[in-house]
């Protein structure tokens, strides 16, 4: 592997980060289900990067699917009780930009191709991380703040973060078609949300729910062409095999 594909994969480990940054800043000062929902807009920015990297306008379906996911973020984030005039503006823009992240992240992995394995692909975007971070925060090591106390609940963020979902997703993604992987990780959100509102008491109601319902109605449909795509070459294949 030379030097430009190993920065190209740390690259990805600086977005991760950044993304983490963002949206934990956004967390200390947002309530857990605007944050989350903002968050979950990476699923359709993913759409405007595509669209500048390959040139060719997105089709009618993927605007629409666009356009309910915004439509159902009004509700879930409880935007439609307050108005956005209600939260901190920073802590904002901070999950906008952590969404903006994120999907550079989910865009650019299925681009930057490594002739190693899974485990050496994950080491060397770690490390990109770790650089990005001790960037940001270049004595977080030696201050000394590790050992204050902070160091269990790292490693069970961490733990149910980053190393549960990344190792679960990546055993049960190639059993599975494309878009139906897609849609399954959009589970993340109801999901988030449903822990906010048992650990932190975060209160959500019918509405919120309803805009939850709106948003993965949205996913799915974006999904729509690759899901019948899947079937249709399921059904081929299984007519050669009996041929």
């Amino acid at each position: 592997m030379g030097w430009k594909l190993a920065l190209k994969l740390m690259g990805l480990g600086a977005l991760t980060c950044l993304t983490s940054i963002l949206y934990c800043y956004a967390m200390s000062v947002l309530p857990a289900p605007v944050a989350l929902t903002l968050l979950f807009q990476f699923t359709w920015l993913g759409l405007v990067w595509q669209t500048v990297m390959t040139r060719r306008p997105p089709r009618l379906l993927q605007v629409i699917s666009a356009l309910v996911i915004v439509f159902g973020t009004v509700f879930a984030s409880g935007v439609y009780k307050t108005g956005i005039t209600g939260y901190d503006p920073v802590a904002l823009l901070c999950t906008l930009g952590a969404a903006v992240s994120c999907s550079l992240f989910v865009t650019l992995s299925g681009r930057v191709e490594a002739p190693c394995s899974s485990e050496q692909r994950g080491v060397i975007v770690c490390a990109g991380s770790v650089v990005m971070s001790l960037t940001v925060c270049p004595d977080y090591v030696v201050s000394g703040v590790l050992a204050q106390g902070i160091l269990p609940f790292a490693v069970i963020a961490g733990f149910f973060g980053m190393l549960c979902p990344v190792l679960l997703f990546g055993m049960g993604s190639p059993h599975l078609p494309a878009g139906l992987s897609t849609v399954m990780a959009a589970a993340e959100l109801p999901a988030g949300l449903l822990i906010a509102m048992i650990v932190l008491g975060e209160p959500l109601g019918v509405v919120e729910w309803l805009g939850v319902a709106i948003i993965l109605a949205g996913v799915c449909l974006a999904q729509v062409p690759s899901l019948l795509g899947d079937r249709e070459a399921r059904r081929a294949a299984a007519g050669q095999a009996v041929s």
